[in-house]
C-alpha cells in the first residue's frame, strides 16, 4: 500500500512527477513462509527503459531512507480499511477463514490483523526493504504488448 495505489511513492515518483507510466501498481504477494512484492508500469515503448530505471531507483529508496511522517500510516490506513470493506461480504470472509486454517495459523489471525497493521513503523519498512529490495534476490520479467495495428 505505501509502494503502490493512486497515492504510493512509485505512482507519484513515476506518473506524477515525470509522467513516465500510464499507470503504476505495487502489491504485495504474501504467504506464511514467503512472498513478494509486485510492481507493474504501463508504459510507452519509447520510455520502457527509463521507466524501468526509475522505478527501480524508488525501489532502491525504499531501502536507503526511511518513509516520511505519515506515509506509513496513511498506507496501514489503507489496508485497514481494506480489510474491512472485504469482510462486509461472506464469501470473502469464508475465504479467509479457510485460509487461515488451511495455510496460517489459525483464526487467531485474523482477529489480530488490524493490530498488527497498525505495528508497522517506518523503520521495520525500511529494514525489510533493504534486505528484499536488492538486486541479489530480485527477480524481474518484462512483458510487452502487440504492437498497434497500422
Amino acid at each position: 500500500a505505501h509502494a503502490g495505489g493512486l497515492g504510493g511513492r512509485l505512482f507519484e515518483a513515476l506518473r506524477d512527477r515525470r509522467s513516465l507510466a500510464y499507470t503504476v501498481q505495487a502489491f504485495s504477494w504474501q504467504q506464511r513462509a514467503g512472498g513478494g512484492l509486485v510492481s507493474y508500469i504501463a508504459t510507452a515503448p519509447a520510455r520502457e527503459a527509463e521507466a524501468r530505471e526509475q522505478m527501480l531507483v524508488e525501489l532502491d529508496r525504499f531501502a536507503r531512507e526511511e518513509s516520511a511522517p505519515g506515509e506509513i500510516e496513511g498506507a496501514v490506513g489503507y489496508l485497514v480499511g481494506q480489510s474491512k470493506v472485504r469482510r462486509q461480504s461472506a464469501s470473502s470472509m469464508a475465504g479467509e477463514v479457510l485460509g487461515a486454517f488451511l495455510s496460517g495459523t489459525g483464526l487467531e489471525e485474523l482477529a489480530a490483523e488490524e493490530a498488527a497493521l497498525r505495528s508497522v513503523t517506518p523503520g521495520a519498512v525500511r529494514e525489510m526493504a533493504e534486505r528484499y529490495l536488492n538486486q541479489a534476490t530480485r527477480s524481474e520479467g518484462i512483458v510487452r504488448g502487440r504492437p498497434a495495428p497500422g
